[in-house]
């Protein structure tokens, strides 16, 4: 019986880690559906002002935002998204800097925080799904993807990308 109990209580929690991380690599994917990058980006910035004590500053190119396509605003805001839920759950900041702009002719999406950082190798061999989900999203828009960090120092993720063509 107890035997029976514990191979259940496996499959229900081997289902668990399979649902948690089918979720973290979508990451709701129609959240932001029919959002442009400025709408989205002050919807993540008012629920994070909302829901937590932390100064947030936020700065849209009104023209980097009209550049960018809707599947490019999808996968920035994703990364949005992804960057915020980390500062909120490590870095133990107060005030998150998000930007989004030109860039030499690219469009770049800056977040920074003001808390604790972190060592960068620590990062790369961590089992965490976080940096690696952002920078799989930065492939997709045909972009790069860089974290800065030091112990002590806060944190700052940059993602940059090309201009699509827009289907005519």
């Amino acid at each position: 019986k107890a035997r029976s109990g514990l191979t259940t209580a496996i499959g229900g929690l081997n289902n668990t880690i399979q649902d948690i991380r089918n979720y973290i690599s979508d990451l709701r994917p129609h959240r932001f559906q029919g959002r442009n990058v400025r709408q989205g980006l002050e919807q993540l910035a008012q629920e994070l002002r909302t829901d937590t004590l932390f100064v947030v500053q936020l700065k849209v190119d009104p023209q980097a935002a009209a550049a960018c396509t809707a599947r490019q605003a999808n996968e920035f805001l994703h990364i949005a998204q992804e960057a915020l839920a980390n500062i909120r759950k490590h870095a133990e900041a107060t005030t998150i800097q998000m930007r989004f702009q030109f860039s030499d002719g690219l469009l770049q999406m800056t977040i920074q925080d003001d808390g604790i950082g972190f060592d960068q190798t620590q990062a790369r061999l961590s089992r965490g799904n976080g940096l690696r989900n952002m920078r799989e999203r930065a492939r997709a828009l045909h972009g790069e993807f860089r974290s800065e960090s030091r112990p002590g120092k806060g944190a700052q993720i940059v993602v940059t990308a090309p201009i699509e063509k827009r289907d005519a």
